[in-house]
C-alpha cells in the first residue's frame, strides 16, 4: 500500500472532472484509501444518492463515471481492489449490492 499523498490531481485527465474541480483541489495532501494507491473521493448527488470517483494517488489520473451512484454508500479497504456498492442493502429495498473489482482502469461486476 502506497503512503504517498494526492500532489495534485489531473483534471484534464476525464472530461467530467472539470465540474468537480474544487472537489478534486481537497484531496490534495490525503493518502491512498483504496486498492494499494487511489483515491476515492465522494459527493452528494441527491437525497439517498453518492456519486464518487477514484484519483489514482501516484499520477492524480480521475477515472468517473455517470453509474457510479449509491444509495446507501460503499464499503473498501485500502489494501483491496474490492469495492462494495449499497453494502447491507436488503431485498426489500429499491437498491441491491454491488461487488466491483478495481482493475487499475474501472470498476468490473463480479456479482449482480
Amino acid at each position: 500500500m502506497s503512503r504517498q499523498t494526492v500532489e495534485q490531481v489531473d483534471i484534464d485527465s476525464h472530461p467530467d472532472a472539470i465540474s468537480f474541480r474544487s472537489r478534486f483541489s481537497a484531496l490534495v495532501g490525503r493518502p491512498a484509501n483504496f486498492a494499494g494507491h487511489y483515491r476515492l473521493l465522494f459527493w452528494g448527488c441527491g437525497t439517498e444518492c453518492q456519486q464518487f470517483s477514484i484519483v489514482d494517488v501516484k499520477t492524480g489520473q480521475v477515472f468517473m463515471d455517470e453509474s457510479w451512484s449509491t444509495s446507501l454508500g460503499v464499503s473498501f479497504r485500502a489494501d483491496s481492489t474490492l469495492l462494495i456498492t449499497n453494502p447491507g442493502a436488503r431485498p426489500t429495498m429499491r437498491m441491491k449490492t454491488g461487488y466491483y473489482q478495481w482493475d487499475g482502469k474501472q470498476l468490473q461486476l463480479l456479482r449482480p
